[in-house]
């Protein structure tokens, strides 16, 4: 099976992609950073098994918000999802090379909001979907292994400066009260999503 391609999405993305809420809360620790990191391998494990049709019982509150947030943003943005995964082809040799370069343009400007870690679990949920699609279903803790990876060692210290998990739980409303704050960050990041899938739909 051929490698992954990757382009460099443009760089417009960057303006959509702001962060609104890059602040910090209060002093963090390093116990903070660590449980930050668990919690999103946790996380990781469950959305992409949630994808998959595999999912338990969920192991924590964040997985339900994460569960619902996720959902939003692929149902919403289904076409231009499903338009950046079908471009990919997925290799273990190039796999997380392909998966941490495609994420870390979406961070190439530094700035950090919730609405963004949605996006990179949404972006893992819906690759490791397309793999239970083409009869790949041993990809599928691969891709949960790399994004836990990569959550873990390139966002936890953002996530736990900004108040942790709880505070992505509370950044996001059960259904009845979403509106204008979940999609501050979520609309912002398709934005972006929808620039990088242009990108590769014209390679």
């Amino acid at each position: 099976m051929a490698a992954i391609h990757h382009h460099n999405p443009a760089r417009e993305m960057q303006k959509y992609l702001k962060n609104n809420d890059n602040h910090v809360i209060e002093k963090t620790t390093f116990s903070d950073i660590e449980q930050a990191r668990r919690i999103a391998r946790v996380l990781a494990v469950d959305i992409v098994n949630y994808a998959c049709g595999n999912s338990k019982k969920m192991p924590n509150r964040y997985a339900r918000t994460l569960r619902r947030t996720v959902d939003e943003l692929t149902q919403r943005h289904c076409i231009l999802f499903n338009g950046m995964v079908n471009k990919l082809n997925l290799d273990e040799e190039t796999g997380y090379r392909t998966f941490t370069n495609i994420i870390n343009e979406m961070f190439s400007d530094k700035h950090y909001n919730w609405g963004r870690i949605v996006a990179v679990y949404a972006f893992a949920a819906r690759l490791a979907r397309y793999c239970v699609d083409e009869n790949m279903n041993d990809y599928c803790p691969q891709i949960a292994t790399y994004l836990g990876d990569y959550v873990a060692e390139h966002l936890a210290e953002w996530i736990a400066e900004n108040g942790g998990w709880p505070s992505f739980d509370e950044y996001f409303p059960e259904q009845r009260s979403l509106e204008d704050k979940i999609w501050r960050g979520l609309l912002f990041t398709a934005l972006g999503l929808g620039t990088l899938a242009t990108m590769l739909a014209v390679k």
